[in-house]
């Protein structure tokens, strides 16, 4: 019978001496301090737009919604201008002489109302496009109104928006 060798157990590193009254290194703290930094920015320009709305529609005594969906080169201003029932989001993109305006106001109209007391007044020319349950009307080539839950939502500017994006953004709100 051969004899049997006991297994070897690794040797274990010397543990460092705790000195308690070392603290972190001033490079380690700089380093977490702008680690923080960042992802404050990070959380604060990524929820900046949707807490500025709420302040604003909470101000204008309306409840207001971002668009999910903007075409991809325009930017939320940092501007939220807002009334007594109304707001307006503004969006700026490079090129566009123009910026895009969404205003969102309380009101009781109908699709029906909308287009006698709004629409016609500004123009004989419109197209209603059906869409999610939504009658939304086009006019004067880059502007668009529809009614939806008590609020009447208007896109306005001279911008570069084709008719598949206002009705995108329409329903996105």
């Amino acid at each position: 019978m051969q004899g049997l060798i006991p297994p070897v157990k690794p040797a274990q590193p010397a543990a460092a001496p705790v000195n308690p009254s070392a603290g972190p290194s001033p490079a380690g703290l700089m380093a977490a301090i702008a680690a923080i930094a960042i992802i404050g920015g990070v959380i604060w320009q990524n929820n900046y737009p949707n807490i500025a709305l709420q302040s604003a529609a909470q101000k204008a005594g309306i409840q207001a919604n971002l668009p999910s969906y903007v075409p991809s080169s325009y930017r939320l201003d940092q501007q939220i201008t807002y009334g007594p029932g109304q707001l307006s989001l503004r969006f700026s993109a490079p090129g566009d002489s123009e910026p895009l305006t969404i205003t969102q106001r309380k009101t009781n109209w109908n699709s029906t109302a909308l287009l006698e007391y709004y629409i016609a007044p500004k123009t004989k020319h419109y197209i209603s496009v059906q869409s999610q349950g939504l009658t939304i009307y086009l006019y004067n080539n880059h502007d668009a109104s529809w009614v939806n839950k008590g609020m009447q939502y208007v896109i306005e500017g001279n911008t570069r928006l084709n008719r598949d994006q206002i009705i995108k953004i329409a329903e996105s709100l």
